[in-house]
């Protein structure tokens, strides 16, 4: 009984966890389309911000745009990549 009760709070653990979505450089999108996508879809990200991670992500390569739970991580993961946008997540 012991055994059930660990691996029942493992996973709500891992459910719990705080996820990380980054947006990565890419060569096929226009700055401006990235930016008008995050500005669309990340949760209070407006233009101005929207801009500052693009330019993060075009000179180092990577950045991340969103923290948050499994569940909206996932939905925003599969919105930028309707809109074409190279992007990944992982749990912190």
């Amino acid at each position: 009984m012991g055994q059930n009760t660990s691996s029942k709070s493992t996973t709500k653990n891992k459910r719990n966890r705080k996820w990380q979505l980054y947006l990565f450089n890419d060569n096929h999108n226009s700055m401006e389309h990235v930016v008008d996508s995050l500005n669309m879809h990340i949760p209070m990200c407006n233009r101005y911000r929207a801009e500052q991670l693009a330019i993060i992500a075009h000179h180092q390569g990577h950045v991340v745009i969103y923290e948050g739970g499994n569940t909206e991580i996932l939905i925003l993961y599969n919105t930028l990549i309707q809109e074409g946008l190279t992007v990944d997540a992982t749990f912190i």
